[in-house]
């Protein structure tokens, strides 16, 4: 009896151990959401200029307390890739928020994967490192198409996503059946939206010189991409339109 009660409490001493670990916090789902950046590996963020992200379908951006980005992102449960981002290149005038936008930028290429916390969620590097301490914001409330001057922050060709020229502002404003903008030269034509989808007639354009040549090459891209332009959406304050293939061009409202 007693070699009995032996074994039986070998059993469930075996049985206890193989009793599976209660499963981690599950990770937020990010499309539609918006987030504050309150801490960079471990270090917290400057209080009056706290990074910022929100996400939609595909696609991320924010500011970092000085430029504005936007670049395309990957989720599957707690996993999470975010592909290089376009920034704007902006000067940062406070010394400690052009330190801060470099370490933030470095972390969003260090970002394998995401969790919930009790104060919102941790992104986390391939060793499980958190790299970004992440609280929930309110998503801002959307800003119209139309009637909205919209500032660009990035174009997408190939896979990738190019700057802004440093220095350099390139702004759109899109009416009920026209748009105007502005890059090295003023430039405007037809438009015609329905749902989500949008053409862009070919533009016409001033003719002045643009110098230096990076700038007559970005503006040779904006207006080679928006007759190609078949969608458009738009998150809080940022307006992404898109090609077929998945180019485009991105914007935040000024």
């Amino acid at each position: 009896m007693k070699r009995l009660m032996l074994t039986l409490i070998g059993v469930m001493a075996m049985t206890a151990g193989c009793v599976a670990p209660p499963p981690g916090p599950a990770a937020p789902a990010l499309t539609d959401t918006a987030w504050v950046v309150t801490a960079i590996k471990g270090s917290p963020t400057a209080a009056d200029q706290h990074p910022t992200m929100t996400f939609t379908a595909e696609r991320y951006g924010g500011n970092t307390g000085c430029n504005s980005f936007s670049g395309e992102f990957t989720q599957n449960g707690s996993s999470l890739t975010l592909r290089p981002a376009a920034v704007t290149e902006m000067a940062c005038l406070d010394g400690r928020i052009m330190t801060q936008e470099a370490q933030f930028l470095a972390a969003l290429g260090e970002v394998a994967s995401i969790t919930s916390t009790s104060a919102g969620a941790e992104a986390l590097n391939a060793s499980g490192q958190s790299v970004l301490s992440l609280t929930k914001a309110p998503t801002p409330s959307p800003r119209p198409l139309v009637g909205t001057t919209w500032k660009l922050t990035g174009i997408r060709s190939g896979g990738t996503s190019a700057s802004v020229v440093a220095d350099s502002t390139v702004t759109l404003t899109l009416a009920a059946s026209s748009y105007t903008g502005r890059a090295c030269n003023t430039f405007g034509g037809d438009l015609t939206t329905t749902g989500d989808q949008i053409t862009f007639s070919a533009p016409h354009s001033t003719r002045m010189a643009c110098r230096p040549p990076e700038l007559a090459a970005q503006e040779t891209a904006v207006l080679g991409t928006l007759p190609t332009v078949v969608s458009w959406t738009i998150s809080g304050t940022s307006l992404s339109l898109s090609t077929p293939d998945g180019s485009g061009l991105d914007f935040v409202a000024s």
